[in-house]
């Protein structure tokens, strides 16, 4: 390695004057690192010019000479950092940057110009990028050890504020190669590489990234509500349900008396029970539109007593004769908890069921429950119409308000389990 000096442009020829100029780390042989053979003459040219720079800080001779170069060859690389060495010399950090621009990434070997480049990116304030050429030098250089050491703090900070840009622009791509240059900078347990791995997940939709990082944030000792809530939910979906009912069952015990966090649990439970049932009974619970008869199958399996009830042949909907869900059906229909056509005397097992339906179920179930006073008016009014049963699932809490209730709108396995978990879960009001 050559270390060499260079001084400012001052237009002075006193040749003493110019070798007392600054010396400077960040210029090496601009063929050191070039993995091509060069002529005996391109050598020569670019070995004069170098030395007018190093020895006597004379950046107009470099630049003549790496100019001459290009004109013959202007693809001769080692001339372009000769050219960039001399411009920067000469104060004009951005015409040097113009020399290297456009092919410095496709030579990730070539030292010369990876550490000019370097240096360049740190005085345009690009210290992150920076950063990462002098990490990747370090082991080679003094002075890129030395650099990377000085720039990791803040390329650091600059590549989070890099990362929520990318975010907020929705670039994925450019924001998951921001959290690969954080994790190679900061320990890979680090909260800062975490909680840039969870932004991500989140922003990329990414279900079984963001669990891990919340598992390594709950190993880590975090306890916060909402990120154990965000965990034992995706733990119910896409993890260990069991590790989900002891999180949320942790929370109940120290929010004793929270509805929204029994509520949750009651889910959990469910979730729970579902494991130890058939499997195409599982199968309900990931489906992104249930039928009547598979609701009325995650009713019978999954609410207590209704497996209990007996059947009737009086009450036997002609259409469920031979169904995959007959018993089931005819079970949840005899305990009142879903209705059969009384004129065309039809169950329709095959019809997407409305989340109205669903909600009319989930109100039978909760005024069955110890605190289910208000749901019990349903059962005595002549004909609740949509607006009525909404308002009871609000008061009931089976929705956050009588808007949320979507009548029409189809329901999914997830959504059936989360609103039956909410009428198993009602509290009386206080």
């Amino acid at each position: 390695m050559l270390v060499v000096a260079f001084g400012c442009a001052s237009g002075d020829a006193d040749a003493p004057a110019r070798s007392a100029a600054p010396r400077s780390p960040y210029l090496l042989a601009p063929a050191d690192g070039w993995p091509q053979e060069l002529g005996e003459g391109e050598r020569s040219a670019l070995a004069v010019g170098f030395a007018a720079l190093a020895r006597d800080g004379d950046h107009a001779a470099a630049l003549t000479a790496a100019d001459a170069l290009l004109a013959s060859s202007p693809d001769l690389y080692p001339a372009r950092v000769l050219a960039a060495q001399a411009e920067l010399a000469a104060g004009s950090p951005q015409r040097a940057r113009v020399r290297l621009e456009g092919w410095i990434a496709e030579q990730p070997g070539y030292r010369a110009a990876r550490l000019l480049w370097a240096r360049l990116l740190e005085l345009g304030g690009e210290v992150a990028l920076a950063h990462g050429e002098y990490v990747a030098l370090a082991d080679q250089l003094l002075i890129a050890s030395q650099r990377a050491r000085a720039t990791r703090d803040p390329a650091v900070e600059q590549a989070e504020v890099r990362l929520e840009e990318a975010l907020g622009a929705g670039r994925i791509d450019q924001a998951r190669t921001w959290v690969d240059r954080l994790a190679a900078w900061q320990p890979e347990g680090s909260e800062r590489v975490l909680a840039a791995r969870l932004r991500l997940a989140r922003a990329s939709g990414d279900e079984p990234g963001e669990i891990q990082v919340l598992r390594a944030f709950h190993a880590r000792g975090r306890q916060e509500r909402g990120l154990i809530e965000r965990l034992a939910a995706l733990e119910l979906d896409i993890g260990d349900a069991d590790q989900a009912l002891r999180l949320l069952e942790g929370l109940a015990a120290r929010h004793p008396g929270d509805a929204s966090l029994e509520s949750q649990l009651v889910a959990a439970q469910l979730r729970f029970r579902l494991r130890l049932l058939p499997e195409n009974v599982r199968r309900l619970a990931s489906r992104g539109e249930l039928r009547r008869g598979d609701f009325a199958a995650l009713v019978y399996w999954m609410v207590p007593g209704v497996r209990q009830t007996q059947g009737a042949s009086a009450r036997i909907a002609t259409d469920v004769l031979d169904h995959e869900w007959q018993q089931e059906i005819i079970r949840v229909v005899n305990r009142g908890l879903m209705k059969v056509n009384p004129v065309l005397h039809r169950f329709e097992p095959d019809r997407r069921v409305t989340r109205l339906e669903a909600l009319a179920s989930a109100i039978e179930v909760a005024a069955e429950r110890p605190g289910g006073e208000c749901a019990r008016d349903a059962a005595t009014h002549p004909a609740p119409g949509a607006a009525f049963l909404c308002g009871v699932a609000a008061r009931c809490g089976l929705v956050a308000e009588a808007d949320e209730c979507l009548p029409q709108a189809s329901l999914s396995g997830g959504e059936a389990l989360e609103i039956l978990g909410r009428a198993l879960s009602v509290r009386p009001a206080e």
